[in-house]
């Protein structure tokens, strides 16, 4: 109940910013679920604790590729249903370049850095 009234509220409220949205509602599900002691399977848990490693330097450089890939899509697309579309094709794109950079700066253990 308070998911679907989270995700409700997600959807609704309309901020400056695009916070609310499907993906922070799933984000604060997982939270939820690791608060109530949901666990990881084991033969999962090096790639999801990698992948939280990653996951504070992904924020950090995020913005850098959306800036770079939303202008160009956005400026060669017509209105219409291939906006969405294009948002998505974006969106994964920005996702898998950040975390991409933030594993390789991870790798030489420079991420001590960031913090």
């Amino acid at each position: 109940v308070a998911f679907a009234a989270l995700a409700v509220y997600q959807l609704t409220v309309r901020h400056p910013a695009a916070y609310g949205s499907v993906a922070v509602a799933a984000l604060t599900f997982a939270v939820i679920g690791t608060v109530a002691g949901v666990r990881v399977p084991e033969r999962v848990r090096p790639l999801v604790a990698r992948l939280s490693d990653a996951s504070f330097g992904t924020y950090l450089v995020h913005l850098l590729f959306v800036r770079l890939l939303v202008a160009p899509v956005a400026g060669r697309l017509p209105d219409g249903p291939w906006a969405p579309v294009a948002l998505a094709v974006t969106t994964v794109a920005a996702a898998v370049l950040s975390f991409a950079v933030s594993l390789l700066w991870g790798r030489p253990a420079w991420r001590k850095w960031l913090g």
